[in-house]
């Protein structure tokens, strides 16, 4: 049996976005990761309806472990 070398594992990053404009600008950075062979995988959330800064951090913070079921994020 051939020796393989193991399978790296991509960094998460979780995106929590205020619309779809910015959904939309964290796929054209996933985009620009995979064109350069970064190991980051962007997941981007929409957090509508958007407003107060505060809640949204909040909103993501609730959103983040559910999201979070096949690894850690490295960034949020």
């Amino acid at each position: 049996m051939k020796n393989r070398s193991p399978i790296r594992r991509r960094s998460r990053i979780f995106l929590g976005c205020e619309g779809e404009s910015e959904q939309s600008y964290g796929a054209f950075l996933q985009r620009l990761a995979d064109e350069r062979g970064l190991m980051v995988h962007i997941l981007s959330a929409n957090l509508r309806p958007a407003g107060d800064p505060l809640a949204l951090a909040e909103k993501a913070s609730r959103v983040h472990p559910e999201q979070s079921f096949h690894a850690a994020f490295a960034v949020r």
